[in-house]
């Protein structure tokens, strides 16, 4: 019986431990460098789902006009200068496009960091919960089965 409850601590541990990684690399901060030419842009397009929290902050060495846009290419937010931050929760999932455009003669660098907050719903961690408690839900079957047939 020992063995049984220590196989499915075991079990319920791995299960935790497998999560964290997925929560935590979610939540941390990425930061990126970038060199953005004369009269360019530069683009990144990101995956997001709905709900999720976005975090962005950039600056650089130049003034730069920044865009934010959805899925469908609807403008969200936009500003020009050396610098901005936003945090926006995502409306609808898909490819979200930040473009930074040097108008500028010289070349400037761009530095940014972003972190996402996924949707608090989000069905992965239900799923994982899901299943946490079902390998608890058999194990309490399987001990009481046991114990019902000592008892015998």
């Amino acid at each position: 019986m020992r063995k049984l409850i220590g196989l499915m601590a075991s079990v319920m541990v791995i299960g935790l431990l497998a999560m964290t990684p997925a929560v935590a690399s979610a939540r941390q901060v990425i930061h990126f460098d970038q060199t953005v030419a004369p009269g360019t842009t530069y683009k990144v397009s990101l995956l997001f789902g709905a709900g999720d929290v976005v975090s962005l902050a950039w600056t650089s060495d130049g003034n730069l006009k920044f865009t934010m846009t959805d899925p469908d290419g609807s403008t969200l937010r936009h500003s020009n200068g050396t610098s901005g931050s936003l945090i926006i929760e995502i409306p609808d999932g898909g490819n979200y496009t930040m473009k930074w455009q040097n108008p500028g003669s010289a070349s400037v660098a761009l530095g940014y960091d972003y972190k996402l907050e996924p949707e608090q719903g989000s069905s992965s961690i239900w799923i994982a919960l899901a299943v946490i408690l079902a390998v608890i839900a058999i194990g309490l079957v399987i001990i009481v089965a046991i114990t019902n047939t000592n008892k015998k």
